[in-house]
C-alpha cells in the first residue's frame, strides 16, 4: 500500500463496466450524479480507474442502494428522521461498513446499539482498507460450542 495514492484503480475493466452501468441504472431510476460517474481521462484512461462518484436523491428501494458496489460510489439517501435512517439502514443487507457524523452522544449509543452493521464508525469515515485477510477477521464471531 503506497500512502502517496488516494485512490487506486478497480481491479479490472469489467468491475469499471459495472460501475458504469450501476450509476446509469440509479440515474434511471431518479438518483442525481453530484459529482464523479464516469472513467477519467488523461493518463489514467489506460487504466481500471473509475472516478470516486456520490449519489444525490437516491432512494432504498433503488438496486445502488441494496447492492454491494465494488468500487468508489457514494449513495445519499435523505431521511426525516433519525429513527427512519436507523430503519431504512437495517431494513436492507448487513452493511460491512457505516459512518455516524453527530454530536450527540446519546444518537452515538443509539446507533451502535440499533444499526446493524460490521462496523461503525462516529465522526470520521468507515474503515475498510488494509489487508483484507484483517477486515474479514475482524467481521468473524468465534463460538466454541461442546455438545456432550
Amino acid at each position: 500500500s503506497d500512502p502517496t495514492v488516494e485512490i487506486g484503480p478497480l481491479l479490472t475493466q469489467g468491475r469499471v463496466k459495472e460501475m458504469q452501468k450501476r450509476v446509469q441504472k440509479a440515474v434511471k431510476e431518479g438518483a442525481q450524479i453530484l459529482c464523479g460517474g464516469s472513467s477519467p481521462g488523461g493518463e489514467l484512461k489506460r487504466g481500471s480507474f473509475f472516478e470516486p462518484t456520490v449519489l444525490g436523491d437516491v432512494s432504498p428501494s433503488m438496486e445502488v442502494c441494496g447492492a454491494s458496489l465494488t468500487g468508489p460510489v457514494l449513495s445519499l439517501v435523505t431521511v426525516d428522521s433519525f429513527e427512519e435512517g436507523i430503519h431504512v439502514l437495517n431494513d436492507g443487507p448487513v452493511l460491512p461498513a457505516a459512518s455516524l457524523f453527530t454530536r450527540s452522544m446519546e444518537r452515538t449509543h443509539r446507533t451502535l446499539r440499533e444499526l446493524s452493521a460490521h462496523s461503525i464508525s462516529v465522526n470520521q469515515p468507515p474503515t475498510v482498507g488494509g489487508n483484507p485477510k484483517d477486515y474479514l477477521d475482524s467481521l468473524t464471531l468465534t463460538k466454541h460450542i461442546a455438545l456432550g
